[in-house]
């Protein structure tokens, strides 16, 4: 529970997509359940890209965050990028999105990332 918001931080699936539409669209995107789920299976195949979202339990999600590790050259270990971040509108202000940072952040722990940016 965040700030009122009963909603759980679970990997994006293929199946989203449709789910996904209003937030691509809050972040300006345009597009379809069948563009955003073939989008989403990129992300449910492997370790890297990975998007996780919070889920309302209500066929609706609060927010999503994408994120990539990408190695590095001049030391061991990786760098996470964070690709996209977005808060349904009716769920900013309440502690979503750091949320959704502290778990793409907790997930990147094992895998050696030495920074994140965005």
């Amino acid at each position: 529970m965040t700030s009122g918001i009963a909603m759980r931080i679970r990997a994006a699936r293929p199946d989203d997509g449709a789910l996904l539409l209003p937030l691509l669209h809050e972040l300006g995107y345009p597009g379809t359940p069948e563009s955003a789920s073939a989008q989403l299976a990129i992300y449910a195949g492997g370790n890297t890209p990975r998007m996780l979202v919070a889920d309302r339990g209500d066929s609706s999600l609060a927010g999503l965050i994408a994120g990539h590790l990408m190695p590095l050259l001049h030391q061991p270990g990786n760098l996470g990028r964070i690709t996209a971040l977005v808060v349904a509108r009716d769920a900013q202000g309440r502690g979503v999105g750091t949320a959704l940072l502290d778990a793409i952040e907790a997930g990147s722990r094992h895998k050696t990332v030495c920074a994140m940016r965005s």
